[in-house]
């Protein structure tokens, strides 16, 4: 027997639906994506809200988005129609921050998270990319490798093997080896200590007087003579074993650590 349905059941059935739809879905305000604001509506909603039953299943999504595509999965523009956030139909995420954001990316983790429960974690399953690159318009200065090694623009890379230090060019791996500066004056002079190390080459003796400016407690200075002057640090801001300025002719080194007020020599090592 054919069956008839009414139109008065056809209507019944799509309010309804339209009812089901507006308690899942409710466009509170209807501003941001429905049309232009009436005077007298209230501001202070979502343009588009999803209310997530509390009996909502783990393994069922409050959001769905099941993209089969070639494009963006989900964009989000600002107001000039400029994608600043999106997510591709991989799962890629980029973000593009703006000059007007103070701190654009911000996660703050829940006071009472156990030690063992991170912040941000990346769980990297491939073996041969880096975990993190951080970079200065498209050069990576900050980079942190498959296997935790972190290496930095400015020369310093911390791995399992332990530290190493890149200067001048210079690759330096398991041994603390300086970049030395060759320093040369006419006459005597203030040396303001800009590098750990040293090498004066005079040919004539010369005074050299340690500066403290933006000198660092603990700082270690290098410093050898290889001319044919006699290189003499001086008595300012130097505390030595007699109280005296010291001597260094070619071939002699001393070490120095500054205290905090004065570069105290700890070790002389002298050609005689």
């Amino acid at each position: 027997m054919e069956k008839k349905v009414s139109i008065a059941g056809l209507v019944l059935q799509a309010i309804a639906v339209a009812m089901l739809v507006v308690v899942l879905v409710r466009p509170a305000g209807l501003a941001g994506g429905f049309g232009a604001q009436t005077a007298g509506w209230v501001t202070n909603f979502s343009a588009l809200q999803l209310d997530i039953p509390t009996i909502q299943p783990t393994d069922i999504p409050g959001l769905n988005i099941e993209h089969k595509g070639i494009g963006q999965a989900l964009e989000i523009r600002n107001a000039s129609s400029t994608p600043v956030f999106s997510v591709s139909g991989a799962g890629a995420v980029s973000y593009v921050s703006s000059s007007l954001c103070n701190t654009c990316i911000k996660y703050t983790g829940a006071t009472a998270a156990t030690t063992a429960t991170p912040v941000f974690r990346i769980d990297n399953a491939a073996d041969a990319n880096n975990l993190v690159s951080i970079e200065k318009d498209a050069t990576p200065v900050v980079v942190v490798g498959n296997a935790g090694a972190m290496t930095l623009a400015n020369g310093l890379t911390i791995s399992s093997g332990g530290m190493s230090i890149t200067a001048g060019g210079a690759v330096v791996g398991g041994k603390l080896v300086h970049t030395c500066v060759y320093y040369e004056t006419a006459g005597n002079a203030n040396l303001t200590v800009a590098a750990s190390c040293y090498v004066v080459n005079q040919a004539n003796a010369v005074d050299l007087a340690l500066q403290t400016t933006n000198a660092v407690t603990g700082t270690v200075l290098y410093i050898t003579s290889i001319g044919a002057g006699t290189t003499v640090i001086t008595d300012t801001n130097l505390l030595s074993h007699d109280g005296n300025a010291l001597s260094l002719g070619a071939g002699d080194a001393a070490i120095f650590v500054f205290n905090g007020t004065k570069w105290a020599a700890i070790v002389e090592a002298t050609l005689e």
